[in-house]
Order: structure tokens, then sequence, then C-alpha cells
């Protein structure tokens, strides 16, 4: 029985899979109706209107209409009404905006999946039922008549309008469920990349920080939160532990090797491989989001980094960040060498002044119709909280391993995560004022020291959290997740919407989208981030060690 277990499932598959497909074609294909022509007479001028609806939850029409050109008075006309192919499985037939009488003769819906529906006066009176505004509904030789002495006189259609195509119907979900079932075959999800990567993957200085990831898929998650209503603030603080954390990340090779600032080589390297880490993602998602619209010259500044609209701000405030660093370690490599303290109180210093004096008069930003003010001193903060990480535990290993001092550092950790989530969404009126977008540098240097004490606090309970599995596994793929999630929440808002009449918000819009986003994010890392990931592995420079595994987490907040 063992030996066919497997052919069972792909038995079970198969049946689900073509039930699935059957009734998803008959809804998008064999539902689907280019025209409707009324033949009919009006005793008076007036328009005919055709309702529909895809019928798989409302029970009411909510406005997709279309109507006739006017019946001239007594009259006999075939007027025909463009649906434009939409799905129109329920059917609503407004014989008249006034009170009078109209005799219907025919109604044919013609469809590009199917014959013609052909509805005569004997179907009309049959299928279709009259609201309570018809005052007499009688069959007649040639016609219905349809008298109303009230406005706005309807009949609807009893039971769903499909057309008749056997291939469609059944050939069609029967190839296609066979070869998802043979390709399904073909894959496993335990040699996705997305998944090895979550417990093989190492940032370019030869390190596995599972909890930097987990803090990576929390604040990609938190972000959602906020675009999908559950949260009110949070957001933002998530933006800003994605900037400490490209700070932390991208510094730490500078720290275990300063003298790879002053190697020419190795920062040609750096330069490509942030190049290729972050543009074929974004540069897609532009693509399809804005020049596929036709904004030609909206596009090629996005392409540019020029602007930034909607939540692409961040990733030009990154390229800007991968800018800036190679000077920033160049100027403390040239001072300071291996000297820790006078380089972490130099960062301390530098991230204090970005933050107070890096406006936008210095250097604007743009988008979203706004100048933006570039976030360095977040950044930078988290440059800071990577030397700072280094020098503690060269010098207080010791101290740092003692069971109470992490236990401390896990608690702290912890209560502050809480208490910005507090602050963020404005849970505490009289501290309103106090939230993560009038406030940067504070939750700035909230978000480097949960990092920090994430990381000085390994094996408690923050370290554990952060570091929790569902987390990784959505730090792993977070750019495209960041990037794909607002196009997702609006398809499942729309298809909620236009198949079921339901409008999702908070946490079922939050759960729908970030499953659907997830899953497209799995392949979108894949097939598009992962390739040029690798391929700026393999052309690593002479400035670094070959021995030094680079892989999918080469370093970045949102984007590793």
């Amino acid at each position: 029985m063992t030996r066919h277990y497997p052919l069972v499932l792909k038995g079970i598959g198969f049946v689900l899979l073509f039930f699935f497909l059957k009734a998803f074609l008959s809804t998008i294909a064999l539902s689907s109706f280019h025209k409707v022509i009324v033949d009919a007479e009006l005793e008076h001028d007036d328009a005919i209107e055709v309702f529909f609806a895809t019928g798989l939850a409302a029970s009411t029409f909510k406005g997709d209409f279309r109507k006739s050109t006017r019946f001239e008075q007594k009259k006999r006309a075939a007027l025909t009404i463009s649906l434009g192919d939409n799905v129109a499985r329920k059917v609503r037939i407004d014989t008249g905006q006034q009170p009078g009488a109209t005799k219907l003769f025919s109604l044919s819906f013609v469809s590009h999946y199917g014959p013609d529906i052909v509805f005569t006066p004997q179907d009309i009176y049959q299928r279709f039922r009259p609201n309570e505004g018809v005052e007499t509904y009688v069959l007649r030789p040639d016609h219905v008549l349809v008298v109303s002495r009230t406005n706005d006189p309807f009949l609807v259609l009893h039971g769903d309008l499909v057309v008749d195509n056997p291939f469609l119907k059944t050939v069609l979900p029967a190839i296609i469920a066979a070869l998802l079932v043979v390709i399904a075959g073909r894959l496993s999800l335990k040699t996705l990349p997305a998944w090895t990567d979550v417990a093989t993957k190492v940032s370019s200085t030869g390190v596995n920080f599972g909890s930097l990831d987990g803090i990576r898929g929390l604040a990609a998650l938190l972000v959602l939160a906020q675009h999908t209503g559950v949260v009110r603030g949070s957001g933002m603080f998530a933006v800003w532990l994605f900037f400490a954390l490209s700070g932390f990340l991208l510094s730490t090779p500078f720290v275990r090797q300063p003298e790879r600032a002053l190697s020419y080589p190795y920062m040609a390297h750096y330069l490509l491989r942030r190049f290729k880490r972050i543009v074929p993602m974004y540069f897609t998602m532009i693509t399809i989001t804005i020049l596929f619209l036709g904004k030609f010259d909206v596009a090629f500044r996005h392409y540019l980094f020029l602007q930034a609209n909607g939540h692409y701000w961040t990733v030009a405030q990154e390229m800007f960040f991968y800018l800036i660093l190679p000077a920033v370690m160049i100027t403390s490599t040239l001072l300071f060498r291996n000297r820790r303290l006078p380089a972490l109180l130099f960062f301390a210093a530098v991230a204090a002044v970005a933050h107070a004096y890096l406006t936008i008069s210095v250097v604007p930003l743009y988008g979203n119709n706004v100048t933006l003010r570039p976030m360095v001193g977040i950044f930078l903060i988290g440059v800071f909280c990577a030397f700072l990480f280094a020098y503690l535990t060269e010098n207080h290993r010791k101290r740092l391993e003692n069971p109470v001092v992490q236990q401390g550092l896990s608690f702290f950790g912890l209560g502050l995560f809480v208490v910005c989530m507090i602050l963020a969404d404005h849970l505490i009126g009289r501290f309103s004022a106090y939230d993560a977008v009038n406030r940067p540098g504070w939750f700035g240097i909230a978000a480097g020291t949960i990092i920090l004490f994430t990381l000085l606090s390994e094996g408690r309970l923050l370290s554990k959290v952060m570091g929790w599995l569902p987390l990784r596994a959505v730090g792993v793929v977070s750019f495209s997740f960041y990037l794909l999630h607002p196009m997702m929440i609006s398809c499942v808002r729309g298809t909620a919407d236009y198949f079921f009449g339901y409008y999702p918000t908070g946490w079922v819009l939050f759960l729908l989208s970030g499953s659907v986003t997830y899953l497209l994010s799995l392949f979108a890392y894949t097939y598009i981030e992962r390739p040029f990931i690798i391929s700026a592995a393999a052309a690593q420079g002479p400035g670094s060690s070959k021995k030094t595994p680079v892989h999918a987490a080469t370093a970045g907040g949102l984007r590793n």
C-alpha cells in the first residue's frame, strides 16, 4: 500500500484541481458575455437597463449595469447593449425607469466562448422572476407583457447564465489539472530556494544572523498590517527597523575587516552587489505598475531614482544609503583603522549630525508630490550598532555570556519593542505626538537597540521570538514581499468584491493579502531576485576572502 500512496495523493490532487478549474472557467469564461440584444417594444420613450453580477455570493446588483439607447414610443426594435466581456452569471433586466407597459419579444446574450443564449418569450416567462414593482406579468403568443404602475420595474434571472462549451467545461480543466499534478510531482518545496535559504543563507561576513531575518520578516508584516488597517502607525516603525538593519548588515564586513574600505576592487564589487540586489526586482515592479500604464516619464524618473511614489520611497532612501556608506567607511578607516572605541564614537557623532542637519535643504529626495528628507541618521544608527556589537563581543564577552545579563537584555528588548508599538499606534492619547513619524530619531535608536539586544541575548526569549521560523521565512523574501504587497492588497479587495460581493478589511484582508503576497514572493525571490544575488556572489572581487561564503543574505535591510 505504501508504494501506491503518492499515486493516491496525485489522484486526489487531480480531482480537486479539476473541479476547481471547472468552476473557475465556468465563471470567468463561460459566463462572460460580449453583448445582449433586446428585442422589445415600450409604450413610452424609455431605456432598458441590464444589471449583471458574478453571483457567487452577492444577492444584489451593486452598480454593474449597461443601458440601451432609448426605445421610441410603441415602436418595436432590437437594440444592442454592450456588456464588454464582463462576467454576467446573474442578470437583472430593468424594463424601464417609468411606469407603463413593456413587451419583451426576445433576449439574446452573445459570448465569445460559446453559442448565443437566446431567450424566447416562453423562456423569459419561465426563467425570469418579476419584482414587486411589476403589476402584470403574462405570457402572450409572441412576447411577454410586463406592466408596472410604479417606477423601476425589473426581472431577475432565476439560475445562472452559462454558455455550453464542452471543451472549456471539461477538456481544458482536465488538461490543466493533469499538467499541474505532473509539475507539482517534479517540484519539492523542501528544495525551493526561498525555503532552503531560511536555514542556509549567510551574509557577506560568513555569519548567519537568523534572528535578523526574523526582524526583517516582522517588519514586513507590520508594514502590511498598517496598509490593511490592522495597526495605525507601526508600519513606519517597521521602516525604521529596515533602515537600521541595512546599516547594521552593510557595515558588518567593514567592521570585521576595515581595510576593505580602502580596496578599490572590493568597493567596486560592493556597489555591483547592491545594484544587482535591488534593481532587478525594483525595475520589474516599476515596469508593471507604472511603465505599462503608459506613464513613461514617471517610470523613467523612478528608474533613475529621481522620483519615488507610494511605498517605493524607501527604495530611493536605501539607494542613497548605499552611495554614502563607502565615503563614511573610508573616512573611518583612514582615521581609526582597527581602533573600535574611537570609531564607535565617530559613528555616534555622524549619526547625530546626519539626523540634525541632513535635511531637504541639503539632499532633497522627491516622491508622493513632496520633497522627502533622507533618513540617513537611522541608517547610521545601524552602522553604530554594528561597531558597538563588535566592541562588546570582543571586550566584554564573558560578561555578556552571563545568563542574568542575557535575560536582562532580552527583557529590555522585548519591552522596548512593545513600547514602540504602543506609541507608534497612538494607544496612549497623551503621548500621541511621540510616534514613529514625529520622532524618527528616537524610534531609530530604539530600532538599533532592538537589533543589538536581539543578537546579544542569543538563545533567550527575544532572540527566539525574532528568530521564529515563520518570521524568518518572510524575512528571506521580504524585498519582494514589500514591493508586491500593495498590489496584492488591491487584487484581493477587487477579487473579493467582484466575485463575492465582499469588501475585506482588517485582519481578514491582512491574512488573505499576506498569504497571496508570500506565495508570489516565493517565486519572485527564486526567479528574479536570487539569480542576480548568485551572479553577484560569483563575481566577488579580490578584496574579499575566497573562503567567505556569499549567499542569499548579502546585506541590506529590505533585501536579504
